[in-house]
């Protein structure tokens, strides 16, 4: 009877390692898996949709100075005031086709809709796309440089801009030198690029 006894308790210990074995193969593979999936979404995150008005010099400039600083980070940036130029056909502007490119883009999941949102009102054509974004993809993020702000009383930045899953960024601008220039775009990147890391937690 004893020896029955060990014998069984001998099997129910191989059972219970193989139990526990079977949990740590089973846990590391889903570890494995968790991590990969991880690292494709945070690689997908690599790219950027980035609205904004770009109707004179300054708002052109601006992208461009963003851009430039967002693609020194690692990321790909789709930029709509060149994006437009492929609907530029023997002097006619295909309207259509812009709107369709620019749903497509917005309604990615694969692509961060990042927009600008300065003014004494947000350009209406990156509030339409922000939320196409945000219904869509269930996240945006928008930032502003204008220091015509305060957000407690809704001055320079609406309210609907702020469904939830928006990410909201607010960096002034004071600079008055040109030697300052690439060192605030510089910063305003990281904070983008630390907003996109958020949305991915």
């Amino acid at each position: 009877m004893i020896f029955e006894k060990l014998t069984l308790t001998s099997q129910d210990v191989i059972k219970t390692n193989h139990t526990i074995s079977d949990t740590l193969i089973t846990t590391t593979v889903l570890y494995r898996l968790k991590m990969s999936i991880l690292k494709r979404r945070i690689q997908e995150m690599k790219k950027i949709y980035l609205a904004g008005s770009l109707f004179n010099a300054g708002e052109r400039l601006h992208n461009l100075y963003l851009e430039k600083h967002l693609i020194s980070l690692g990321y790909e940036v789709i930029l709509p005031q060149r994006e437009a130029l492929k609907h530029f056909t023997d002097q006619h502007f295909d309207i259509q086709g812009v709107v369709a490119e620019c749903q497509k883009f917005c309604s990615d999941p694969a692509i961060v809709f990042v927009g600008n949102v300065d003014g004494a009102d947000a350009d209406s054509g990156t509030c339409v796309e922000y939320a196409i974004a945000i219904s869509l993809t269930g996240r945006a993020i928008l930032f502003r440089t204008d220091f015509r702000t305060d957000t407690s009383r809704e001055i320079g930045v609406n309210g609907m801009l702020n469904i939830q899953g928006t990410i909201f960024i607010y960096d002034p601008c004071y600079f008055t030198e040109l030697d300052q220039i690439e060192s605030y775009y510089r910063e305003l990147a990281k904070k983008i690029h630390n907003a996109i890391s958020t949305c991915e937690r």
